[in-house]
């Protein structure tokens, strides 16, 4: 994950720009589940494109968190704000300038500002899901 990131920073484009381009679908502001482009993280995370188009004001994604997948050791740093809402499971975040860890809970949300300094993980024996919004 923070491998992506570096890359798209350093290209200036989004994280969702790797995604590779889906089926044609007949509309084109709607998005099916068969018609998603997923993302797999060797940390045992993948990420599922949820917006139907990456051309609006914002972009959404599904992350799965297996039970101890995390993002890495280092640091993300995304220039997007963005903002995440746990579907199911626990997600452990660590934000930089910040003493202790914060665990977030089904039904429980986050929001970040751009260039914030963060990494999270599943701590938990069971799957975790997020819907991540970026701006």
């Amino acid at each position: 994950v923070a491998d992506l990131t570096a890359i798209s920073e350093a290209l200036h484009v989004p994280t969702t720009y790797f995604y590779q381009a889906g089926q044609p679908r007949p509309l084109d502001w709607v998005t099916r589940p068969g018609e998603r482009r997923t993302i797999y993280y060797a940390e045992g995370i993948s990420d599922v494109l949820v917006s139907p188009t990456l051309n609006g004001g914002f972009s959404m994604l599904e992350s799965h968190l297996a039970p101890g997948a995390s993002s890495g050791e280092g640091h993300l740093n995304d220039s997007s704000e963005q903002g995440g809402f746990v579907l199911e499971g626990e997600l452990t975040l660590w934000r930089d300038g910040h003493a202790e860890a914060v665990t977030l809970r089904r039904n429980d949300s986050f929001q970040l500002p751009p260039h914030s300094q963060f990494r999270y993980a599943n701590l938990t024996d069971q799957t975790t899901r997020v819907l991540w919004v970026f701006r």
